[in-house]
């Protein structure tokens, strides 16, 4: 049997908040023309979590960013990973577009 951590257990993040983060600073990225070091998002309970950017990047019509998943005191195969979101402008009215990267599925 696994012994329980002593003390407070450290906080982790799902594969989906950090995906979320990552696509809220890429976004915010291409609409001000500004890169930032990190981003916060709201969550179900009404946390605000901050999220370190590993990696960004602002092109003419792009922007991408990107996060090191840490999951906590409960990690899985996805701890450590680099979760990144590249954002685009589309042609106007085209509306919104998913493409998932290899190995990655979507959900709309």
């Amino acid at each position: 049997m696994i012994d329980k951590p002593s003390g407070a257990l450290r906080r982790g993040w799902t594969t989906g908040a950090c995906a979320t983060a990552a696509t809220k600073a890429a976004l915010t990225s291409l609409i001000t023309g500004d890169l930032s070091n990190s981003v916060s998002i709201i969550l179900p309970k009404g946390e605000q979590p901050e999220f370190a950017l590993s990696h960004t990047e602002l092109g003419t019509d792009f922007s991408t960013a990107a996060i090191i998943k840490d999951a906590g005191d409960d990690p899985d195969v996805t701890h450590g990973a680099e979760i990144s979101v590249t954002v685009r402008n589309g042609i106007p009215g085209s509306g919104v577009v998913f493409k998932a990267g290899s190995g990655v599925g979507t959900v709309t």
